[in-house]
């Protein structure tokens, strides 16, 4: 009888283990971060180190579509409010081919223009995605929170500028 509520016991906890685990699991908003962490946070969240860091940036190289890629995440305030993929295009790419790549996760975007040119963008509650071909031979996932819209548009400008310039810099 005793043996019986032991294992009772233990399958209850593996259970509540498997649960809280998936739970922590759903609530990032992108890789394993959340919006709003500190820098130290997303560091401690990326299992290599960054390979340039700045005030409001910290670049790594990744895999991205089975292919090398730059993360950029941005920070305000020492605050994540984004982050940005940059990979290289292949010749056999094109911005519907990428686009249905992202729509795995996102859904269906919306086609835009804009001053980069042709883009995709999703607007979820959370967050705003883009994907656009770059000018040096690059596509480009951009993803803003909803929280970054507290941000000027001169510092969110200059914030996107200066991680567009530091990712090209180091591709």
């Amino acid at each position: 009888m005793k043996r019986c509520h032991y294992i009772k016991g233990l399958v209850c906890l593996l259970g509540f283990l498997l649960v809280s685990h998936s739970a922590a699991a759903a609530s990032f908003d992108f890789r394993s971060v959340r919006w709003g962490m500190n820098r130290f946070e997303v560091m401690a969240s990326e299992n290599i180190a960054p390979k340039k860091m700045a005030r409001n940036e910290l670049l790594y190289r990744v895999s991205l579509f089975k292919r090398p890629a730059h993360l950029m995440y941005r920070l305000y305030d020492d605050r994540l409010v984004g982050m940005r993929y940059v990979l290289p295009v292949k010749a056999s790419d094109s911005l519907d081919k990428l686009e249905k790549l992202v729509s795995l996760r996102y859904g269906t975007a919306r086609r835009e223009t804009g001053a980069v040119g042709a883009l995709r963008v999703w607007n979820r509650p959370d967050r705003t995605v883009r994907l656009f071909f770059a000018k040096k031979g690059q596509a480009v996932i951009d993803v803003v929170s909803k929280g970054a819209a507290t941000i000027s548009s001169i510092e969110l400008t200059r914030l996107r500028r200066s991680t567009s310039e530091a990712v090209v810099s180091t591709l």
